[in-house]
């Protein structure tokens, strides 16, 4: 399953999430959930820009990637691939938005 590829949710999947991306390195492909990171509609966006939220077009809408709500989903949330977001623009973004959000926060 590739990197950054955008899946529309399915089966059991909380309803709250349209899409995920998956984030998780081809290289744990055997095992049987993903890390993926949910992504949500752009209206619900807080006014200015944040690196932990990139916005991104899928299926001519725009969504933030809610990376403060990354988690582990098993395989079978994940529908069918309807986009990648693997190029460099997109993947760069998504990166800084897990470091980011992850990131230990220093006053």
């Amino acid at each position: 399953m590739p990197q950054f590829d955008v899946h529309r949710r399915a089966g059991r999947a909380p309803a709250s999430a349209t899409y995920y991306v998956t984030v998780q390195s081809s290289r744990f492909d055997r095992l049987p959930t993903r890390i993926a990171i949910p992504l949500i509609p752009a209206r619900f966006a807080v006014a200015g820009e944040n690196r932990v939220l990139p916005l991104v077009e899928v299926e001519q809408n725009s969504y933030l990637i809610n990376a403060l709500q990354i988690l582990s989903v098993p395989l079978s949330w994940l529908g069918p691939v309807v986009a990648s977001l693997a190029d460099d623009a997109d993947a760069s973004r998504i990166i800084a938005a897990i470091d980011e959000a992850i990131s230990r926060g220093y006053r």
